[in-house]
């Protein structure tokens, strides 16, 4: 999906910013008909791009560990949510308002995996503007030598 549809980029800010909670699940459902493609009958950890620790506080709730946690469930007991794998190691400004550059200066070696895991792993986002974000998340892993199945997102601004 898109949001170049401006429907659909209001449902997402609804959701996030405004706290619109019916809408964890038909989100929800989008991301685990993804998550059941990639996984190939797998049995695979899942793992979402942390929030700022600003972004929280502000919204009160965690609304992509939220749709992530929930499309496991509907997906099937081989989708492992493991929210305490990738976590943020350091502060970083919120996205929406930065350019291409500065977004990738903003997410540079901003998250950490905070321990090996041996099966896949499928990474989950809302959104991908310029890919930063799921690129520092694939780093992170990466460096405990933990394999990547693939990432599911819910939009793009493409």
């Amino acid at each position: 999906m898109t949001t170049k549809d401006k429907t659909f980029s209001k449902l997402i800010t609804s959701y996030k910013d405004e706290g619109v909670s019916n809408l964890v699940q038909p989100f929800s459902k989008v991301i685990s008909v993804g998550l059941r493609f990639f996984s190939k009958h797998q049995q695979v950890k899942v793992v979402n791009v942390p929030s700022t620790k600003k972004a929280l506080q502000k919204r009160g709730f965690d609304p992509i560990s939220l749709m992530t946690e929930t499309a496991c469930s509907l997906a099937g007991k081989r989708f492992i949510y493991e929210k305490r794998l990738l976590v943020n190691c350091r502060e970083r400004q919120d996205q929406a308002s930065l350019n291409f550059q500065q977004r990738i200066l903003n997410t540079e070696s901003a998250f950490k995996a905070n321990f090996a895991e041996i099966k896949p792993v499928i990474i989950v986002d809302d959104l991908i503007t310029t890919g930063s974000s799921v690129t520092q998340s694939i780093f992170a892993l990466r460096a405990k030598k933990i394999k990547i199945k693939a990432c599911v997102i819910l939009a793009s601004n493409h």
